[in-house]
């Protein structure tokens, strides 16, 4: 039910009923007596009386027909009044409810950047183990390089994000939480030289012609692919694709891509090599902004914290291999 503001003489008061006023009288329509309606309410019939009546002053007139021993029957404005008294109080206690379950964490809404896959991994499972704890929340899911995704949490438009190849200078208003750490691919043609063998090392990382996406000049991944290959040249094509697109050149045969466990997905023309020297791997972070108490994004990376640990505990360590030793 709309209030519109009501034209009146300056300086008089605007009268609106009032929730309690608007119950009492569906009370009465219900109970057909004020007797009854008191009964249903457990007060006493001279303060339904004396509700209805002040309600009859709000909208100008009679909202029943009285008389005696008769049951009592709406009114024209009574009639009229009863569907959006129906209407405005089924709001009321619609809002309170969400209000109350945001509260309690049960609804809401989260908007959530990403730059790792959510085909496997703790990111999948938390997200499930949350939206199973939480069936109410609205997701909103950003998929983005982390350049990208951490313009978009200063603007305010993420709530958080959940990235790596962050550089560490990122701003004081901003908190940053280790996950996990995600191992470090590389996917390749199935018919690359390279292909046979068990895992790679990042020399021959090194000596592919490497695909990244990029966005209106995001390089943070080529600078953390960068680091890691140590005085070697890099060979790298950048492209503003999607990552399926990236797998889909890959599977043509126009290079290679460095991508993360949680992302590989089934694909006839591909094949997935574990990187085995140090710094294979990335740390997975949560980002958010400093102050920020939302208790839907704090229930959220507790469930990715969960599942980060389950993880941590089934998986066995990756002994790196010896230098030479290239094939298993």
């Amino acid at each position: 039910m709309r209030f519109d503001p009501i034209e009146q003489p300056k300086g008089l008061r605007v009268l609106r009923p009032e929730l309690h006023q608007l119950e009492t009288f569906l009370k009465v329509v219900e109970a057909r007596s004020f007797t009854g309606a008191a009964r249903l309410l457990g007060c006493s019939q001279p303060a339904v009386s004396q509700t209805i009546a002040r309600l009859e002053e709000v909208f100008g007139g009679d909202l029943f027909v009285r008389g005696h021993g008769r049951r009592l029957a709406l009114t024209p404005i009574g009639a009229s009044v009863e569907p959006y008294a129906i209407d405005l109080l089924a709001t009321v206690d619609t809002q309170l409810r969400r209000a109350i379950d945001t509260a309690q964490s049960r609804a809401g809404r989260l908007a959530i950047g990403f730059y790792l896959g959510i085909t496997t991994g703790p990111l999948r499972n938390g997200l499930r183990a949350f939206l199973a704890e939480s069936p109410g929340v609205e997701l909103q899911l950003v998929e983005g390089l982390p350049g990208e995704l951490h313009r978009q949490l200063n603007e305010g438009t993420l709530d958080v994000m959940v990235a790596s190849f962050m550089p560490r200078n990122t701003a004081d208003a901003i908190v940053r939480l280790p996950l996990w750490e995600e191992r470090l691919f590389v996917a390749m043609p199935a018919t690359h030289l390279l292909a046979d063998r068990r895992s790679l090392g990042w020399a021959e990382v090194a000596s592919l012609k490497l695909l990244m996406r990029t966005w209106q000049g995001e390089n943070s991944v080529y600078r953390a692919v960068l680091s890691r290959i140590g005085r070697r040249t890099l060979d790298c094509e950048q492209h503003v694709v999607s990552r399926e697109a990236i797998l889909a050149m890959v599977g043509l045969g126009l290079g290679a891509a460095i991508m993360f466990e949680s992302a590989m997905v089934q694909h006839p023309d591909l094949v997935f090599r574990p990187i085995r020297d140090r710094e294979a791997s990335a740390t997975v972070e949560a980002f958010w902004m400093a102050g920020d108490s939302n208790p839907l994004r704090h229930r959220l990376i507790l469930h990715l914290r969960r599942q980060a640990e389950a993880a941590q505990s089934i998986t066995s360590p990756v002994v790196p291999m010896a230098p030479g030793s290239d094939r298993g």
